[in-house]
């Protein structure tokens, strides 16, 4: 699969790791590992059927972080128009506590696309990963992540058959509708590789973070969500009465779930006229968020420029030096809440070498570079436990 036009990272390989409820009892996992080859991505080995997360440690390359994703049962799934997302998400699932969940919104066109699951659930998993020393380095919740497949353009199919459940675009492209179906016998044809449907999760979970992710920290954290399951279909389930008394109910609990509201408004305005500084504070806040994702815009439009530099760098690393980072305009300061984040012009490299004199040589030949004004040891140690020193260099470039 040849990605040239897209924005990959670094990180030369990644796992992506698929969980699936069938019911409380029968869990299936799922697992696909991709490597970076200069400008292609490659499915290195894939399992469809795995039995244990133990089994799944020894499958595992070492030292290979893992993007997890959970799916089917205990999931819930929920698509609203992205205007009403607040209003339909206060409407549907009032009264949670936010850390009871896990839970990620993903936007697709005009609508967003909600899952969430009980931390309850997911957090036994994870601890049980953890003990097998599998290294979680992103998580995320539902059928939904494979709505990235249309993102990324990676297929024109109209359906994404998921194992046991189905993604279809509708005709106009602009809405996905999630469904159940078995269709685990089936494969989608990505650039050439024929990937089976249970892989379809696993693969572009780990193809999402090759993408996205910077050289230091991973994008894409899981967020909570104030949500809890849908109380109509299970009162549905629960009450089985005639279709009108159904309706009637519904019409009475939304009246006292409309009053309790009400109530709840009131003392909120009150609690928002006492707290005058806060949201003087969240519009500071607002303004620096804004601030960095024009700093991302910016980084993101140069991306060709900065390719080409790093391109050229990366072929000069001789065979002496392992490089870890190489980080565009790294931060001066630790980043810390209500501080302004400084950054440092330039380019910033770390890694090991076996001599400082293989470092010394390099740097001189990354000043005969012509866009490079100054390049600068910034430091280099050697422990007596290791035979490799360890460098940082700052590169600063020509304007």
């Amino acid at each position: 699969m040849r990605l040239a036009d897209l924005n990959i990272t670094r990180i030369r390989k990644v796992a992506g790791l698929s969980i699936h409820f069938i019911d409380p009892q029968t869990v299936k996992y799922h697992l696909c590992v991709l490597v970076r080859k200069g400008s292609s991505i490659l499915v290195e080995e894939n399992h469809e059927e795995v039995e244990s997360i133990e089994e799944v440690a020894e499958k595992l390359p070492k030292n290979v972080p893992v993007v997890l994703t959970i799916s089917g049962r205990n999931i819930l799934n929920k698509d609203v128009p992205k205007d009403e997302f607040e209003s339909v998400k206060q409407q549907y699932f009032p009264e949670t506590e936010e850390s009871d969940f896990y839970g990620n919104a993903l936007d697709f066109e005009e609508h967003s696309y909600l899952s969430i699951c009980r931390k309850s659930i997911i957090d036994p998993i994870l601890e049980e990963l953890e003990k097998n020393k599998i290294i979680i380095a992103n998580l995320s919740i539902g059928a939904y992540t494979a709505i990235a497949y249309w993102s990324f353009r990676l297929t024109e199919s109209k359906e994404l058959h998921l194992g046991e459940s189905v993604l279809t675009l509708n005709s106009e492209g602009k809405k996905v509708k999630l469904s159940s179906g078995n269709t685990s016998n089936s494969s989608l044809n990505i650039y050439g590789d024929e990937l089976p449907s249970l892989l379809l999760l696993p693969y572009i979970g780990a193809l999402t973070y090759l993408l996205k992710s910077k050289s230091v920290i991973p994008v894409g954290e899981v967020s909570t969500s104030i949500v809890k399951d849908f109380q109509y279909k299970h009162l549905m389930d629960v009450l089985n009465i005639p279709a009108l008394a159904v309706v009637f109910l519904m019409l009475l609990i939304n009246y006292f779930v409309f009053d309790s509201f009400r109530k709840k408004d009131t003392v909120l305005k009150g609690q928002l006229n006492m707290n005058a500084g806060i949201i003087s504070k969240l519009d500071s806040l607002d303004k620096e968020l804004k601030a960095k994702e024009d700093y991302i815009a910016f980084i993101g439009n140069n991306k060709t420029y900065f390719s080409l530099q790093l391109d050229e760098i990366g072929q000069s690393v001789p065979s002496g030096i392992i490089l870890n980072t190489l980080t565009i305009n790294p931060t001066i300061n630790k980043m810390k809440e209500g501080e302004t984040i400084e950054l440092k012009k330039g380019i910033e490299l770390s890694g090991t070498a076996r001599t400082s004199l293989v470092v010394n040589e390099w740097t001189k030949e990354l000043s005969d570079i012509d866009w490079i004004r100054d390049v600068v040891v910034v430091d280099y140690h050697k422990d007596l436990n290791n035979l490799r020193g360890e460098f940082i260099i700052h590169i600063e470039l020509k304007e």
